[in-house]
């Protein structure tokens, strides 16, 4: 019997191929998301120390309109950075759980083909164990009839 060869082993590389490509793209989405929370993090450390700041503006004793001016602006543009921020994440995780159902996707087909290699693997076995067994009761049959024959003679 001729060995084992899954007909569509070309086309299961293939989709190994396109999971693993699903897959980078799941991690690359995840990475820009790692770095928007890294900048959001830097920019809420930022505001804290800008809200110290305003704070020490009344510790003097002396209020200096100017300065309390331009920290009130620059909270705002920090604040509009956050917000920036917040959409830009948004949109990544949204991204992300795109690229991630793809890549679920990817990776079922991926493993159907496997489950249909293994089942046709397996057929292919018994295939091959049921025609050892016929010609082993064959060549069992033959050496019986020769012995009748001889015993006859």
């Amino acid at each position: 019997m001729k060995p084992y060869r899954f007909r569509l082993e070309t086309l299961l590389d293939l989709r190994k191929q396109r999971r693993d490509e699903m897959r980078a793209r799941v991690a690359e989405a995840q990475r820009a998301v790692d770095v928007i929370d890294s900048q959001r993090a830097k920019l809420d450390s930022e505001a804290a120390q800008v809200r110290a700041s305003a704070r020490s503006l009344f510790d003097d004793g002396v209020f200096n309109v100017n300065r309390a001016l331009e920290v009130s602006r620059y909270e705002l543009l920090l604040k509009a950075q956050v917000d920036d921020l917040d959409r830009k994440a948004e949109l990544l995780n949204d991204e992300v759980e795109v690229r991630r159902q793809a890549a679920v996707v990817a990776d079922r087909d991926v493993r159907a083909l496997e489950l249909l290699d293994e089942r046709r693997r397996e057929e292919h076995r018994r295939a091959a164990r049921r025609a050892e067994a016929r010609a082993m009761d064959e060549a069992a049959g033959v050496a019986a009839a020769r012995r009748m024959m001889r015993e006859a003679t």
